[in-house]
């Protein structure tokens, strides 16, 4: 029984790593990204539950070009 247990929450703990970041009200969400072609960085505020104003940098490295700007992100099935 319970080889059966943890074979079932081995199984289960790997699909609950794989959650995405949510922004609550009055919340701020940073989130990184670094791989093989770029640097990213995103940082936002959420003033209400239904949208977030944020702030993107991208570096990409090949073509050593960088990105800044403002993003505002509509935020779905809330």
């Amino acid at each position: 029984m319970f080889q059966k247990i943890l074979i079932g929450t081995l199984l289960i703990l790997p699909m609950v790593a794989e959650a995405r970041p949510v922004s609550y009200p009055t919340g701020w969400t940073t989130m990184l990204m670094n791989d093989a072609d770029k640097n990213a960085v995103h940082v936002h505020y959420s003033p209400t539950f239904t949208y977030s104003v944020g702030y993107k940098d991208e570096y990409w490295r090949e073509d050593e070009w960088s990105f800044h700007g403002v993003q505002v992100n509509k935020l779905l099935k809330r």
